[in-house]
């Protein structure tokens, strides 16, 4: 669990005004305090937008709205900096470029966001592996199973994200394993939509099911530092 009370946003991209970011920090926020806390229990985690990178505090997890990824294709990605900082990208003017949305559906600014926002959530450091049935262990990544699929929050669409269940190797009749219950089972990847899982079998061979998105394959993105280690 990240320990920042906040996770901190900077705009350096001509491609989003402040309305713009106003609006998707927003409907995060929503969905953080609303859907993504109480499915999992903990306390709300909002997002604050900043001026400048160097207005936010040094402990605060950061992520930058960037004209253009390192990666080329990439979305964003979410890595653990040298200095022990948790700190993601959304390249927001590519994208649009490429024909994203700002606000509307998975391939939007504001979903894409929401994505790394809720992964930083719950594994900042990119380490926590979850044993399954079979003796092999899923990564503890809240979005990427289900990354093709996004519902609209107040006036911007956002992730959909995975819920306890989707890592319970025995779960009980009638459990939702994704807050929009696309899953059919606790280790279910929604594939045909662009959901992707990284895994490793009981020898520690990693290894994905579905296609990895070229970010996660980037040497600093947060599945190529899981995947390696």
């Amino acid at each position: 669990m990240i320990d920042s009370p906040f996770i901190a946003y900077v705009n350096q991209s001509a491609g989003l005004t402040a309305a713009d970011c106003a609006r998707i920090i927003a409907a995060i926020e929503a969905q953080d305090r609303e859907d993504f806390a109480p499915a999992w229990g903990c306390a709300p985690c909002p997002p604050k937008l900043f001026d400048r990178i160097e207005d936010v505090p040094a402990g605060a997890a950061l992520i930058l709205f960037v004209a253009k990824s390192d990666v080329d294709g990439a979305a964003g990605y979410h890595t653990e900096q040298d200095s022990g900082r948790v700190s993601g990208i959304v390249a927001v003017d590519s994208l649009l470029a490429a024909g994203w949305s700002k606000f509307d559906g998975a391939q939007s600014i504001s979903a894409c966001a929401s994505h790394e926002h809720c992964e930083a959530r719950k594994d900042p450091f990119v380490n926590v592996w979850v044993d399954m049935p079979d003796g092999g262990q899923d990564s503890f990544e809240m979005c990427d199973r289900v990354q093709g699929q996004s519902y609209r929050k107040l006036s911007a669409s956002v992730s959909d994200f995975l819920l306890p269940h989707a890592f319970d190797g025995a779960p009980p009749a009638g459990a939702k394993f994704d807050f929009l219950g696309v899953l059919r089972g606790p280790f279910d990847v929604d594939t045909a939509n662009g959901g992707y899982a990284s895994r490793r079998t009981s020898s520690g061979k990693t290894f994905s099911v579905g296609e990895m998105p070229a970010a996660r394959r980037h040497p600093i993105g947060r599945t190529a530092r899981r995947m390696g280690s």
